[in-house]
């Protein structure tokens, strides 16, 4: 009897006082095996930080890692990356990656996230708690959507979304009070929300292959912008604000080979002989073997000859007879198989004051004029030899 009460004593004692391996510890997260369902990244983490399946992490362990560089490594989901809350730099690009957890959000402490390269089709709404978030790449996913709650991130200065699926961005952005840089080419963006004229601080804008037709927003507040690349859109009409604005933009900018006409109103401009900076067109970029047509008020289409001097494009007077909106179109006809062949560029200028010639040709009326003029000689001639023989 005595022997058996010792024994339950052992027991007792070993199961309720004895530390087991099974049991948690104090500032223990949780076992490896248990913390990572995703394979791959499970291997990972278990090289960074020298454990097997079976072992805890402690939670000193997981704040001390700041930093996690997880390129290319086939990882399909992300799921417990959150315990590492001290995490700044956070690479995950070239995975495949299909969805992010809400837990993203958590990472207070981070400042750059790379994602690019992954298949996401859609960012959680927590993505809006990376306050201190500085750099975010998405590009080359599968996104249609943007999240407004990206406006959350007030220290963003740089994102790259190219090359998605995206046909708008989001209003939020205007949130976004320090970016810099705005990287959106390769999408299907039709228009530019106006919100965007209020990012004062952007410096680079890339919408590059997209199916934009105008630009209203670019003359907005943008003041500071120093790169600007719109080439490959629809863009067939550029006020006389979003152009100048344009053309004032101090590095470099590229609006060719759009899919439809450019047109740039510059009305109320009088003169027989109209000058148009060629500066001004060839700072667009437009490329080789131009051709240049007239179309006049009534609709006449006139191919031309012009000649650069003193950096003008100049039209002849002649051409222009009749009052009203003439347009100057420019047109690229390279022979290259890929380049693109068609009207790019048209420059729109107005003639309210023209000398109407009579009906005859300009030759008629010298003629005119000087046999006229003969003709009073005679006439004087005349004159003056009835007077002698008086």
């Amino acid at each position: 009897m005595k022997k058996k009460v010792v024994l339950l004593l052992i027991l007792f004692f070993t199961i309720f006082f004895i530390p087991s391996p099974m049991v948690k510890a104090d500032g223990e997260i949780g076992k490896v095996k248990d913390l990572f369902p995703d394979n791959s990244l499970k291997s990972e983490i278990k090289l960074i930080l020298n454990k097997g399946e079976e072992d805890y992490i402690t939670r000193d362990e997981a704040a001390g890692i700041t930093s996690l560089l997880l390129k290319d490594k086939s990882i399909e989901n992300v799921k417990g990356i959150e315990i590492f809350s001290n995490l700044k730099y956070l690479n995950l690009e070239e995975n495949r990656i299909t969805t992010l957890p809400a837990e993203i959000g958590t990472l207070k402490q981070l400042q750059f996230l790379y994602l690019g390269g992954n298949i996401i089709s859609e960012l959680p709404k927590e993505i809006g708690g990376l306050i201190l978030l500085e750099e975010l790449s998405l590009r080359a996913n599968k996104l249609t959507i943007l999240s407004e709650e990206l406006g959350k991130l007030v220290n963003l200065r740089k994102i790259d979304i190219s090359s998605n699926s995206l046909e708008r961005l989001p209003a939020g952005l205007k949130g976004c009070n320090k970016l810099e840089v705005l990287l959106a080419d390769n999408n299907i963006l039709a228009d530019l929300p106006e919100e965007l004229g209020g990012l004062k601080k952007l410096l680079i804008l890339d919408l590059r292959s997209n199916k934009l037709i105008s630009l209203a927003p670019l003359y907005k507040d943008l003041d500071s912008l120093f790169y600007l690349d719109l080439a490959e859109n629809n863009i067939y009409n550029i006020d006389e604000g979003a152009y100048k604005k344009i053309l004032g933009i101090p590095g470099h900018y590229d609006l060719t080979e759009q899919k439809a006409i450019i047109k740039i109103a510059n009305k109320g401009l009088v003169g027989e002989d109209f000058g148009i900076k060629a500066l001004d067109i060839y700072r667009l970029n437009l490329g080789s073997g131009l051709e240049y047509y007239l179309i006049s008020p009534d609709g006449q289409r006139e191919r031309l000859e012009l000649e650069i001097k003193d950096n003008y494009l100049t039209v002849a007077g002649e051409y222009l007879t009749t009052e009203g909106n003439y347009v100057l179109e420019i047109q690229i006809s390279d022979n290259q198989p890929d380049a693109f062949s068609g009207s790019v560029y048209q420059q729109i200028f107005m003639i309210d004051k023209v000398t109407i010639l009579p009906a005859y040709n300009t030759n008629q009326y010298l003629m005119a004029s000087l046999g006229i003029f003969v003709a009073g000689l005679l006439l004087i001639v005349v004159i003056r030899l009835v007077r002698k023989g008086k």
